[in-house]
């Protein structure tokens, strides 16, 4: 341990460090904060400077101290609230061991006001020393990651535990947004391991995508002590068919769903949360490409903006980036004039969960786990009705927004990493051409039929390919055995992402929302294509299920 981790603070020390008054020294004495802790919360502090130490200590001293509940045994029947929170004992907290998973402490007592800001007083300038110091930047970063170079090159495929140094200088590189650097070397870097790369790709998540906040604690005998707390981000990502010519009525916020979520504990049984964790949302909605999504320090930022409206700071969290208001851009090129034609946004909504430091593992696996691992036919139900909820309630307010969703929209039924936005909005990326050609067929076909006319239409499913391996699924759709089909679509099998329950859970979802009859062709059929333009053959109705020729040949039945 180093001199610094055992040096203790006394409160002259403190009121000399942060240039207290007398009067807030002993307000701090009474509430019984101990200097030592206070003053190490500071020095690990992320947070902009929003108020004086003074000023935080009066604001303490004057308000309301509130409750906290955490994991018990048995859970609470209502989620607690600020207002009124139960107090309950506390058993004496033990130091949890470095990487290791502790299990939930008894109930404790917490204050709602959050230590997390610097301890920089406001009146404090750049100076030409700070200046000359950012100019340096770019020497000292080479320099640190010579030394991370260094570090993870000696990590070992067995290792159990990281080095504490590699915390330290890859916190430096992400606070001084220089963890591209790291990215740039890790992708580079031939020398380091396969391990040297999971360290340092955990490690930048852990500083990036993680936030650890100090908050007072009162304990059993009114003393306050500080413990740890994490804030873990979590997105939710939804696909949404929007007419073109109303693309830019495509809200930027959604207060509405925020509250009704916030308000009715929605999410909270969509996560199948207990009780004890706060959640913020952020009503503001992103693209899915926004850049800050893999950068560490534009997300470390962004997590400020949680801290601040948690310890009553902000009333409001800032945006990730200003860039959500963008438009939607898409190219008209192909779109057949007077048809209504759809286009397919891809959203994510943003939260924030705030758990103790003792239950954040716990919490983390019960967010990101996919419904496969839940154990219960109950908690899945649960799950469900809630997602489905969610949808419900996001589709009302972007049809307040004029925008008519009779078909609903697409909620991914889970939480997703924030650093994995890009990736999972590309697997999702993979149903949107299916999606889209479907939307716009009934529109067409909407527009095409006749007032009263009623039809069942036939989905024709075939495989293809060759060598017993499926290469391709070819979906037509017939309102009219007379008449081309007024739909179809090519799905070309990736094995790294189709798995074929479910491609087959959507060609029924498909034909659902088609209401049509499905005729599943069997065996596996030989990749035809047209030798005058090269577009694939479908089979349609007919007494042998016949090739269709496209529209630029007359149609045989």
């Amino acid at each position: 341990m180093s001199d610094k981790q055992k040096k203790k603070y006394t409160w002259e020390q403190a009121k000399e460090l942060y240039q207290l008054s007398d009067e807030a020294t002993e307000m701090a004495k009474e509430l019984d904060l101990d200097a030592t802790q206070l003053v190490k919360s500071l020095e690990r502090s992320k947070q902009p400077p929003k108020m004086s130490v003074e000023d935080w200590i009066r604001d303490l001293y004057s308000s309301p101290i509130v409750n906290t509940k955490q994991k018990s045994e048995q859970k609470p029947k209502q989620e607690p609230k600020q207002e009124s929170k139960q107090e309950s004992k506390q058993e004496p907290k033990q130091e949890p061991k470095q990487g290791s998973k502790q299990k939930p402490k008894p109930i404790i007592e917490t204050s709602s006001k959050i230590i997390n800001f610097s301890s920089v007083n406001k009146e404090d300038k750049p100076t030409k020393t700070v200046k000359a110091n950012r100019t340096t930047k770019s020497g000292q970063a080479e320099k640190k990651l010579l030394e991370i170079r260094k570090v993870v090159l000696n990590i070992e495929d067995d290792a159990e535990e990281l080095p504490l140094k590699l915390w330290d200088l890859v916190e430096w590189m992400v606070e001084n947004k220089k963890e591209s650097l790291i990215r740039e070397m890790m992708i580079e870097d031939e020398e380091i391991s396969d391990a040297g790369i999971f360290a340092l790709d955990f490690v930048l998540k852990d500083i990036g995508y993680r936030y650890p906040l100090s908050l007072p604690v009162k304990g059993k005998k009114g003393k306050f002590h500080l413990e740890e707390f994490e804030l873990i981000p979590f997105a939710i990502l939804m696909l949404v068919p929007v007419e073109d010519e109303k693309l830019n009525r495509v809200p930027t916020k959604l207060l509405k769903t925020i509250e009704k979520l916030t308000k009715d504990k929605i999410l909270r049984k969509a996560f199948l949360l207990d009780e004890r964790p706060a959640i913020a949302l952020d009503p503001h909605l992103y693209h899915v490409d926004h850049n800050e999504w893999l950068e560490e320090s534009s997300v470390m930022k962004y997590l400020d903006g949680y801290s601040a409206f948690f310890s009553n700071l902000s009333p409001n969290i800032e945006p990730l980036t200003k860039d959500y208001k963008e438009p939607s851009l898409v190219s008209r090129e192909n779109m057949v004039q007077g048809t209504p034609q759809f286009c397919l946004v891809m959203r994510a909504l943003c939260g924030a969960i705030l758990a103790h430091d003792d239950e954040s593992l716990d919490v983390e696996e019960q967010l990101f786990e996919h419904s496969e691992s839940i154990d219960s036919e109950t908690k899945l139900e649960v799950r469900q009705k809630a997602w489905e909820k969610v949808e419900e309630i996001i589709v009302k307010e972007f049809e307040e927004h004029g925008i008519s969703l009779p078909h609903g929209m697409f909620v991914n039924p889970s939480a997703v990493e924030l650093w994995d936005i890009p990736h999972v909005s590309i697997s999702l990326s993979r149903i949107l051409p299916l999606q889209l050609e479907l939307h716009n067929a009934i529109a067409q076909l909407t527009a095409e039929i006749e007032d009263g006319e009623i039809f069942t239409p036939t989905l024709y499913v075939s495989q293809h390919g060759e060598d017993n391996q499926i290469a391709e699924i070819r979906l037509a759709a017939y309102s009219d055995p007379n008449h081309p089909a007024f739909f179809r679509y090519v799905w070309v099998i990736n094995p790294e992402f189709d798995d074929p329950d479910d491609v087959a859970s959507t060609v029924i979802a498909i034909a659902n929302e088609l209401e049509a009859e499905v005729v599943a062709l069997e065996g596996l059929r030989p990749k035809e294509y047209c030798s005058d333009c090269g577009e694939a053959l479908f089979y349609g109705p007919g007494e042998n299920q016949e090739t269709i020729i496209h529209s630029h040949e007359e149609y045989i039945n």
